[in-house]
């Protein structure tokens, strides 16, 4: 698990440190301060092997097309490619490890050039030779994921057009634990949740997310996989005389079916929710928070999760104040002349922040 975590020249933070994190951590602030922006950061650096989680942070925030000129500048501060992009973090045993994003032009390994000794060819020359030699045509841009910790730097992954498509190339793979990114604007993947359902079936475990299902509909009996279509979907039992679709069952079931099934999958990992609130009334969201805690620690996974609601801020206190260790932590994510700067709230600030009715979203 994560301890600490700071961001250089990533979207809108130009430097950044957060610390102190808990096995369940929750950030707040007003809109455009950068809450999605920490968990897409989080994001990019568990999964530094795979440089196409670059191009899914943008596709979930609606931006589903992308120019070779200006691939994944939106990744950087102020779209400014001339300084990396560094993401710092150090787990609870004291490592530190840092990914460093860049943005290369894609150079080219070998060409022949009749300009040697005695017409000799000369090979290996840098893509900016061959532009100065034989055209004018520009070098399409390569990421550039590059990890460092106490063994030293080493190149993890690149990204790169390849005619029409994205290609990567990724370095031997590393074992890593699972990360799981649950983004607020994307509709929920039946699928997907379908197949991490019947990964529990199988496990004879499904039992877990019946009854934390049973915090928003108390009459829910079992969970199905079915196909509609030629699709795996879930239907759920809740008494009446046919099986329910579960897309039919609201949006609030749908979204703690996610959460939930997400927790099983990401054992050892992390979880990324965004707006973890959406679709739950707020007379259940204390439930949902002693959920998602003992979730995470019979899974060991670590949560990272956002909200504009101070229902959902006073439910996790509530939530949590009855637990010992009172492992959750709020950050609030305020702009100080012109920087962005995260201010911790561990239970006793967050209590008395409570009782004097201070605002902490």
């Amino acid at each position: 698990m994560y301890q600490s975590f700071s961001i250089s020249n990533f979207r809108c933070f130009n430097q950044i440190a957060v610390d102190t994190f808990g096995r369940v951590n929750l950030i707040t602030g007003r809109n455009n301060v950068g809450k999605t922006a920490l968990l897409e950061a989080l994001w990019l650096y568990h999964g530094y092997q795979n440089p196409l989680l670059g191009v899914n942070v943008d596709k979930f925030r609606g931006l589903e097309t992308f120019r070779r000129d200006d691939f994944l500048k939106n990744l950087f501060s102020n779209f400014d490619t001339g300084e990396p992009i560094q993401l710092l973090a150090v787990d609870r045993s004291g490592q530190e490890q840092t990914l460093r994003i860049s943005i290369e032009q894609k150079t080219v390994s070998s060409v022949s050039v009749g300009n040697g000794k005695n017409g000799e060819t000369k090979p290996d020359l840098s893509a900016a030779e061959v532009i100065s030699q034989e055209t004018t045509e520009p070098v399409d841009p390569e990421v550039v994921y590059e990890i460092t910790d106490a063994s030293g730097p080493r190149v993890t992954a690149r990204a790169f057009f390849e005619g029409s498509n994205i290609s990567v190339k990724q370095a031997a793979k590393e074992r890593k634990s699972s990360g799981i990114f649950l983004a607020a604007r994307t509709p929920h993947n039946y699928a997907v949740i379908a197949e991490r359902l019947s990964n529990l079936a199988v496990e004879k475990t499904e039992e877990v997310i019946v009854n934390a299902l049973k915090i928003v509909e108390p009459r829910l009996v079992s969970l199905r996989v079915q196909y509609r279509g030629g699709l795996p979907l879930i239907y759920g039992d809740i008494g009446l005389k046919r099986l329910i679709p579960f897309p039919l069952m609201g949006d609030g079931m749908s979204r703690l079916l996610g959460v939930a099934l997400a927790m099983t999958d990401a054992r050892g990992g992390i979880l990324l929710i965004d707006e973890i609130e959406n679709g739950i009334h707020h007379s259940v969201m204390s439930k949902l928070w002693k959920t998602v805690s003992t979730l995470a620690e019979n899974n060991n996974v670590q949560v990272f999760a956002t909200t504009h609601s101070i229902e959902c801020v006073l439910a996790a206190h509530e939530a949590f104040s009855t637990q010992e260790p009172y492992d959750f932590s709020l950050y609030r994510l305020d702009q100080v002349k012109g920087e962005i700067q995260a201010v911790r709230y561990d239970k006793e600030t967050l209590q008395a922040a409570v009782e004097t009715n201070l605002e902490v979203r």
